[in-house]
């Protein structure tokens, strides 16, 4: 991807790319912030400061940018299905999730690190699940984010490597 970019714009191309990416970001914050009521707020922006300045160290030109995207898609996709910004969609968007790591695995190693997030989010959800059935999501949305995060699991299978790659992770 980075290659095609440079290839058809130069230097300009590939740092309007990066720029873009950071937005990305914020935009996913944003739009999570305004959906919850507080998209006006001043500690919204305060952490879309924060976000700014924090995301420079990623945001090198290099394909570790686009798993800082994606970590925040994962994240984001998470919370606002938790929050229930997904009206009639309910807990479906857990089903984005292996779109999400086949394209993530074949971008970057960084992958990995999405899917312990995924794993740990998937844990916790259990745990509500089976401890505080108050916080936690309902029988359909609890099959919804563990069809999402095992198909996630099988999807980063899904490249030239195949299984060699995550042997390669592993040694």
């Amino acid at each position: 991807l980075l290659y095609t970019l440079h290839s058809a714009g130069g230097r300009t191309l590939l740092f309007a790319f990066r720029y873009f990416c950071m937005l990305t970001l914020m935009f996913i914050v944003w739009t999570y912030a305004r959906r919850m009521g507080q998209g006006r707020d001043v500690f919204t922006f305060f952490v879309l400061a924060v976000i700014l300045l924090a995301s420079f160290s990623a945001a090198f030109l290099k394909p570790e940018i686009i798993s800082m995207v994606l970590m925040a898609l994962t994240s984001g996709l998470y919370f606002s299905v938790k929050a229930s910004l997904w009206g009639r969609w309910k807990t479906r968007p857990f089903l984005f999730y292996p779109l999400l790591f086949l394209f993530w695995v074949n971008a970057h190693l960084a992958f990995f690190f999405g899917m312990v997030l995924l794993g740990l989010i998937t844990f916790g959800e259990v745990l509500n699940y089976l401890f505080s059935r108050k916080h936690g999501l309902s029988n359909q949305g609890i099959g919804h984010l563990l069809t999402g995060a095992i198909l996630s699991l099988v999807a980063t299978f899904i490249t030239p490597y195949g299984y060699r790659l995550h042997l390669e992770i592993y040694n």
